[in-house]
């Protein structure tokens, strides 16, 4: 069971657009004359998967990688272990969980061999915002409509799943006004979410906020991009949420919150949202 949930997170939190920086990956960086400090900060801001076995760092020490950066590899395979048993939780809705979103992964048709374990989506911060469309807006006078867009950091999500159709639980804080992580105090209903497709950029994924034309402005998911869930109260303060028609491939988000920088929802300040972001891969072949 331990060895299914250890390879089961490592599947979910791998997304191909991301770089993994492996004991091979810091021997190309002081090969190439990086000095300790850029190999110790490489290591802090990425995505690791560093082999710390005696006999790899005995290697590495005789291949001249020095203490201080040894003891940085260390520390990264050691926070790995400890996220890891902080984003796997057991599948039963009813077990208690820590206020957040979460997916429900290694079910039937998930398409991942394991038992199946509930996943703690990362809530994201985006709080910056771009415009399309700015220049044929002024050139015809707003019969060109503008849209702006608000900015999710990173390419891809950490979590990932094959199945379709996959399976949602959203837990809330039990007491009114209990602040968490997630930001998810009592009385927060499935209702105050969207679920959107994020269009995914070379560094980025974008979200259509707002739109500007002659017949005026709307602020807020657009109603074309949102994608229907349905969802049931399984407990006090736990819904089940799924979405009511399959997913294609790709990046998507629930979106949580929008806001602009004054915590209004007009659009003076500059948008931000917090986004629960997955992404859904194709189904494995075979």
């Amino acid at each position: 069971m331990i060895r299914n949930l250890t390879a089961l997170a490592l599947l979910c939190a791998s997304p191909a657009a991301a770089e993994t920086l492996t004991n091979a990956g810091v021997l190309a960086m002081q090969s190439a004359g990086f000095g300790d400090e850029v190999i110790i900060a490489k290591t802090r801001a990425s995505v690791t998967k560093f082999d710390i076995s005696v006999e790899q760092l005995i290697a590495l020490k005789h291949q001249g990688v020095s203490t201080p950066v040894l003891m940085a590899m260390i520390d990264a395979a050691n926070a790995n272990v400890v996220n890891r048993a902080k984003v796997i939780f057991p599948a039963d809705p009813l077990a208690p969980h820590p206020a957040g979103l979460y997916m429900l992964v290694g079910a039937v048709g998930a398409g991942v061999g394991a038992d199946p374990v509930m996943i703690k989506l990362d809530v994201v911060q985006a709080n910056q915002a771009k415009s399309t469309g700015r220049i044929a807006f002024l050139l015809t006078g707003g019969v060109a409509s503008k849209v702006v867009k608000v900015v999710v950091p990173q390419s891809a999500a950490r979590f990932r799943t094959s199945a379709k159709v996959p399976v949602f639980y959203l837990y809330t804080a039990p007491n009114s006004g209990t602040a968490t992580i997630a930001g998810l105090g009592g009385g927060v209903v499935p209702t105050e979410f969207s679920l959107i497709h994020l269009s995914a950029k070379r560094s980025r994924r974008e979200i259509p906020v707002a739109s500007f034309g002659l017949n005026g402005s709307k602020a807020g998911v657009m109603d074309d991009d949102r994608i229907a869930f349905s969802y049931d109260q399984v407990d006090d303060g736990v819904f089940r949420m799924t979405p009511t028609a399959p997913l294609s491939p790709g990046e998507y988000g629930f979106l949580f919150d929008l806001q602009d920088g004054a915590g209004g929802k007009s659009l003076n300040g500059a948008l931000k949202t917090r986004v629960f972001d997955f992404a859904v891969d194709p189904a494995p072949k075979g």
